[in-house]
């Protein structure tokens, strides 16, 4: 079993983000032309899913490198001219956020 300090080193750390966009194709493409600098703030990895009845809301998993960086980034996205450019990037929501550290997953 892994330690919870290794589980860390493995990029366990995940920023949790819940947004409603106005057109998901269109937000897609800006996010996937920012993933440069995501890469750049610590960001290893992602999962982006969109719910099933309203393909406009999406729920995006940021996988960190460590916990500094994703609460450097979680700060980042929770300034007021933060929510000001989300809006301008098709965010009719800003939605919720929150930082969580895995415990268990496993593929079945």
């Amino acid at each position: 079993m892994a330690s919870e300090h290794s589980d860390r080193a493995m990029g366990s750390v995940r920023l949790f983000l819940r947004r409603r966009v106005t057109d998901f194709d269109e937000w897609r493409s800006r996010f996937e032309r920012n993933l440069p600098d995501l890469t750049r703030s610590g960001v290893r990895g992602f999962t982006l899913c969109r719910a099933l009845d309203d393909p406009n809301e999406i729920h995006l998993v940021l996988v960190f490198d460590s916990l500094e960086n994703a609460s450097r980034m979680a700060g980042q996205i929770d300034l007021p001219e933060s929510h000001e450019r989300a809006l301008m990037a098709g965010a009719l929501e800003i939605g919720s956020m929150w930082l969580a550290e895995t415990v268990a997953s496993r593929e079945l």
